[in-house]
């Protein structure tokens, strides 16, 4: 309205925008095996003042990347959010879409929870996750010796676990629709695309599964063979094929002859020599050949 002269001037002129920052702009990455296992191994035996103790801390991370748990699926798992039964684990609230969720869990994972649970009450939480995640997480990885933003700038917050997972699956050969349905998704480009990480090496192995051409086209007998003639192939014989040079020749040079002696018992007849010699008569060639 100031622009258009409409009004001489804003009441909201002075307003200062803030645009707040959201995950959008952090790049998460994926972390590798042998970067999980030092964590939860570093992370099992530490014995640095926390909120959470060491073999909680491994679990959680544990916890995070099997089933694919975001930071805020953890305020409302309690113990009897876990069936060590059925070895399944039930996300009641805090779910984006809001429904229920049962997720399935690893054998081995289900009975060290059922270990680390057993005295405890089933209302009451499983885990006593910090406000900070990101800073516990930090702390581990700086401990465990791993980087918490590596060189291309990539953050590997407690939201990365998540990320992790989603990468592993793919790589595990599980199949997109599974993967969306783990990881609660509503969108399967938001699975592929953004949690569907790639690690180094992996191109290349990927081209080197493919089939060895080489070895294929010798075991076909195709491979490093002389080509035969035509004749061979089709059964017949050289001479068959196309005339010999050499016995056209003959055919002439056996003609020759023949006119030479023609032309004699003539001359004898009439007493008069040959006027021209078979080999060199006007109109033909010299050359028998």
């Amino acid at each position: 309205m100031v622009g258009d002269s409409r009004a001489c001037g804003s009441p909201v002129a002075k307003l200062v925008v803030k645009v707040k920052k959201t995950d959008a702009t952090r790049v998460r990455r994926a972390l590798t095996l042998k970067e999980v296992v030092r964590l939860l191994v570093v992370a099992r035996n530490s014995t640095r003042p926390a909120k959470m103790t060491g073999l909680a801390r491994s679990l959680a991370y544990r916890l995070a990347i099997e089933v694919s748990l975001r930071r805020g699926d953890f305020n409302h798992l309690k113990v009897a959010s876990f069936d060590f039964e059925q070895c399944a684990v039930s996300l009641t609230k805090g779910t984006k879409s809001g429904k229920p969720k049962v997720l399935p869990l690893r054998a081995d994972t289900a009975a060290e929870l059922r270990a680390y649970m057993v005295n405890r009450l089933p209302g009451a939480p499983a885990f006593d996750m910090p406000t900070k995640t990101a800073t516990m997480l930090r702390e581990d990885l700086e401990e465990a010796g791993l980087f918490y933003v590596n060189d291309l700038g990539q953050v590997a917050d407690f939201h990365a676990l998540r990320h992790t997972s989603g990468t592993w699956l793919g790589f595990a050969g599980t199949h997109p629709n599974v993967i969306k349905e783990i990881m609660r998704h509503s969108d399967i480009r938001l699975t592929m695309d953004r949690y569907g990480h790639l690690f180094d090496g992996e191109s290349r192995k990927a081209v080197e599964s493919l089939p060895n051409l080489s070895e294929a086209m010798r075991a076909t007998g195709t491979d490093d063979k002389p080509t035969e003639p035509l004749g061979v192939k089709l059964g017949v014989s050289a001479c068959q094929t196309m005339p010999s040079m050499p016995s056209m020749r003959l055919g002439a040079q056996n003609e020759a002859p023949a006119m030479k002696t023609r032309e004699a018992s003539e001359s004898a007849l009439t007493g008069q020599k040959p006027r021209f010699q078979a080999d060199n008569r006007r109109g033909r060639d010299s050359n028998p050949g």
